[in-house]
């Protein structure tokens, strides 16, 4: 993807801006690049390195997964319908259905992801840019012989009928009565993925009564959190073959304050992070698919046929709702890490970080399986909106100055 491309390489861009930073008195020749290590411990000890810095992080993150929510509507626990058999008497052709998918089969799993920071911090001041970048996470489960449940709106027209009514002749007499939706292939997939920035104005505490010193740090952030799901069922007498995907995304805009306590021994550097923010997350969820296939497809729903597995009033409908939501979105970061000096300026380092969002929309958590009369069919839950995401894992990496 274009977007993984463009932040693969701005790690590099920096580094070569900042080696061109020379002219200012802060570039990388000031910084001693490849001078020995001061692990002295005369007097004070080893000061923090000023100027400017750059970090670059390698990250082994997991996304939670959404609760688990029914591929059906959970409005109707259980449906009444009727199978249409020739020559079997429609009272002996009732049977019960309710969901039998969920999506408990999807998993978190672990991708890779990059974040780099750079800044400039001197005489205990300064400023810093944070971005991380997650890999758009895939996975998909298929399922086979899926009873699904819609809730149905009756019509209020002179005939009221349900959306998935089929009508039967029985005893010399028209019946409506309502048909079973079971699928014989249904593919779930869910897309996942992050990407965030910030900018903070950062302050650094003389040095601490146990050698250690104290940043804090206070400025905007953004988090684009996108969460899309698909539905692809196929096999179906009542709706043939027919797919919906939701696409929710959150765009948070928030304030954060921060931390950070680090304490160096000899060539290694003990840190620990933390973050509190609280913004607003303009959320946008948007619906497309289709229902028993459309005219021409070869595989459709026909309307007006009696004595038919098919609806009798439905035919084949495109789906297509949006819906623009505001929610307010708390969150807290913690970061552990270790670093170990290699050179006066260059640093290795490996941790943790784990990243806690609120009221977060995904995608197969606002899905409204409801029929309606007029073709106004499924749609988008607006009060399914605030899941809880947890966003954490394994870093490693490199950083310059810092």
């Amino acid at each position: 993807m274009l977007l993984n491309r463009t932040f693969s390489h701005v790690a590099v861009v920096l580094l070569i801006l900042l080696m061109g930073a020379s002219a200012l008195g802060q570039g990388l020749e000031g910084m001693q690049l490849f001078a020995p290590a001061d692990v002295s411990s005369y007097g004070r000890g080893t000061q923090p390195n000023e100027g400017f810095f750059f970090t670059y992080d390698i990250l082994y993150w997991t996304i939670s997964t959404p609760r688990v929510t029914d591929v059906g509507s959970e409005k109707v626990p259980e449906r009444e319908a009727y199978i249409y058999n020739q020559g079997v008497p429609i009272e002996e052709s009732e049977i019960r259905q309710h969901n039998t998918l969920d999506t408990g089969g999807l998993q978190s799993y672990f991708d890779l992801g990059n974040r780099f920071e750079f800044g400039r911090i001197c005489d205990n001041h300064g400023w810093m840019v944070s971005i991380y970048q997650l890999r758009e996470r895939s996975q998909s489960v298929p399922a086979y012989d899926v009873d699904m449940i819609f809730a149905e709106v009756t019509s209020e027209t002179n005939v009221p009928y349900k959306p998935l009514d089929g009508r039967f002749t029985s005893g010399g007499t028209t019946v409506l009565l309502g048909l079973p939706v079971n699928f014989s292939n249904v593919l779930l997939r869910n897309d996942t993925s992050s990407w965030g920035i910030e900018f903070d104005y950062l302050c650094r505490s003389n040095q601490l009564h146990n050698g250690g010193f104290f940043e804090w740090f206070i400025g905007p952030r953004y988090i684009e959190f996108d969460d899309t799901f698909l539905v692809n069922a196929q096999g179906s007498e009542t709706l043939e073959n027919s797919y919906w995907i939701n696409e929710a995304q959150n765009h948070i805009i928030a304030g954060q304050i921060g931390a950070r306590l680090f304490k160096k021994q000899g060539r290694w550097t003990i840190s620990t992070e933390g973050r509190a923010l609280a913004g607003l997350n303009c959320q946008n969820v948007k619906q497309t698919g289709e229902l028993g296939g459309l005219p021409g497809d070869a595989n459709q729903i026909v309307p007006g046929v009696v004595n038919s597995n098919q609806p009798f009033y439905m035919g084949p409908s495109l789906i297509n709702h949006t819906a623009f939501i505001h929610e307010f979105t708390p969150g807290i970061e913690l970061r552990l890490d270790a670093r170990y000096q290699i050179t006066r300026s260059v640093n290795f380092h490996a941790g943790w970080s784990g990243l806690w969002l609120n009221n977060i929309a995904r995608g197969s958590e606002t899905i409204d399986y409801t029929l309606g009369p007029d073709q106004t069919y499924m749609g988008i839950l607006r009060d399914h909106n605030r899941d809880n995401v947890f966003i954490n894992g394994l870093t490693i990496g490199i950083d310059i100055n810092r």
